[in-house]
């Protein structure tokens, strides 16, 4: 399948560079749109001219303006004719490339068409490129772009300084005994493929794909840690945490979800101790299931008990 969906290195490094970008400045997401067209001679999807388009950004959303997209699809269909098609593209900045519940509610506003893809990266440069069809019948099947790096000549001129003045001696051939190396694996154990949990389609997809898909808790509970690593191990200043640790209050708010304050005098006191804070112990109504992803259990496996959690 991942050779289906093919992107040029130069487009691909230009989503990416957007993406990083949006983080250099503000930590934050960012969104836009490519465009698609399928090459009828190799039967491959090409997926190109990556743009940005008029957005507000978060830590955790990015909101594309309906009005600029509306003027997008129509400048492209004029540039590529009727037949393109399109993707949405989002950053996840330093998160992982699993969808978030908000990021699947995005795709159906693409449900117009019979089909419809989107891209999510992050600033590691992992990703994952869903297609969805909606017609008759929704589904979807995550799988991979492939991304075609220039492809490098060797010269005249190269191979004959090479040959010229690299040597290798020759080597006598030891037999080994491959009998010690068989432990039950064949080349095909190797190549398993899964089916992704929650897949409505009948699609496959490798098994580095079969990460959990998170909570919007468990993805405030990252972005809070990474805040709290990057102000206690890092030394990150007071006046650019609190800005940080607000955001996170509002964007997370937007989705039902509490997040206390953090007051200026815990903030000295944990940094004078050297003690690091546990993200977890900021959410109003943390949901259990946090306790086992982030370890926090009574020692024989079982999640502490919310009362154990602050209760300011």
């Amino acid at each position: 399948m991942d050779d289906k969906f093919i992107m040029a290195q130069e487009d691909w490094d230009k989503i990416i560079a957007y993406s990083k970008m949006s983080y250099d400045k503000w930590k934050t997401e960012i969104g836009g749109m490519c465009v698609a067209l399928f090459n009828e001679e190799n039967k491959i999807m090409v997926i190109s001219d990556p743009v940005i388009g008029k957005q507000e950004v978060s830590s955790t959303l990015c909101t594309l303006d309906k009005e600029w997209l509306a003027d997008y699809y129509v400048e492209m269909a004029i540039k590529y004719g009727t037949e393109v098609k399109f993707v949405w593209w989002h950053s996840h900045h330093t998160m992982g490339v699993s969808w978030s519940g908000t990021d699947t509610n995005t795709m159906q506003e693409f449900n117009q068409g019979n089909y419809s893809m989107s891209l999510v990266v992050n600033l590691a440069e992992n990703h994952t490129f869903r297609i969805s069809w909606w017609k008759p019948t929704s589904g979807y099947i995550d799988t991979k772009l492939k991304v075609l790096k220039p492809e490098f000549q060797v010269t005249k001129e190269m191979q004959g300084i090479f040959d010229e003045l690299v040597t290798r001696p020759a080597k006598s051939i030891t037999k080994i005994n491959t009998n010690i190396y068989n432990n039950g694996w064949s080349n095909a154990g190797w190549k398993n493929q899964y089916k992704q949990p929650g897949n409505q389609g009948p699609g496959y997809v490798d098994a580095q794909l079969m990460d959990r898909t998170q909570t919007l808790q468990e993805k405030f509970c990252d972005i809070m840690e990474k805040l709290l690593d990057e102000a206690f191990t890092y030394q990150k200043k007071w006046p650019d945490f609190e800005e940080e640790w607000k955001e996170i209050i509002i964007d997370a708010g937007k989705h039902d979800i509490v997040i206390e304050e953090f007051p200026k005098s815990e903030f000295v006191e944990l940094t004078v101790k050297g003690e690091f804070p546990d993200a977890t112990d900021y959410f109003e109504s943390p949901d259990p299931e946090l306790f086992l992803t982030r370890g926090c259990t009574d020692g024989y496996g079982n999640p502490l008990q919310e009362n154990l959690f602050r209760n300011r």
